[in-house]
């Protein structure tokens, strides 16, 4: 290689470090700012869920046609969740909302007009399946603690 040729190719390697520098400098101020822009000061949050029964023949199925509504909740870490649970179901099946640990929530209720309800502060961060637990697989759902 002549020395102008070992220059260029110098060259070529600067730039293209410092591209890749400022693309991963970009990256983590991009990520900085969207972790910013997700943060909630913690609040009490009333979520009301309820039992629903889907149209179909569970006898003939093999499976519970009972689901919860909504099936997915959003709170933060540091929230005051309260659930209330409504069973409005016509018939006489008992329901349950269940959360296992952190937060060993167990609301069991018989069909009825008014909500149960549970309070407790979401400060664990993750996924957590919320289920029936009468009523698996179908009666199931997540809550979601953004941290």
């Amino acid at each position: 290689m002549t020395p102008s040729e070992i220059r260029k190719w110098s060259a070529s390697r600067i730039i293209l470090v410092v591209l890749v520098a400022s693309v991963i400098a970009g990256s983590s101020v991009g990520l900085a700012a969207s972790t910013a822009a997700k943060y909630q000061a913690p609040q009490t949050r009333e979520i009301n869920v309820f039992s629903y029964t889907l149209p179909f023949n569970d006898t003939l199925y093999k499976l519970p046609h009972d689901v919860f509504y909504p099936d997915r909740i959003l709170v933060y870490k540091g929230d005051t969740v309260v659930i209330h649970f409504y069973n409005i179901d016509n018939g006489t099946e008992r329901h349950s909302f269940t959360i296992d640990a952190p937060y060993n929530i167990n609301i069991d209720i018989p069909p009825q007009p008014y909500p149960s309800n549970a309070t407790f502060v979401a400060n664990v961060p993750g996924i957590f399946l919320y289920k029936c637990v009468y009523h698996t697989p179908t009666m199931e759902g997540y809550m979601e603690v953004l941290g």
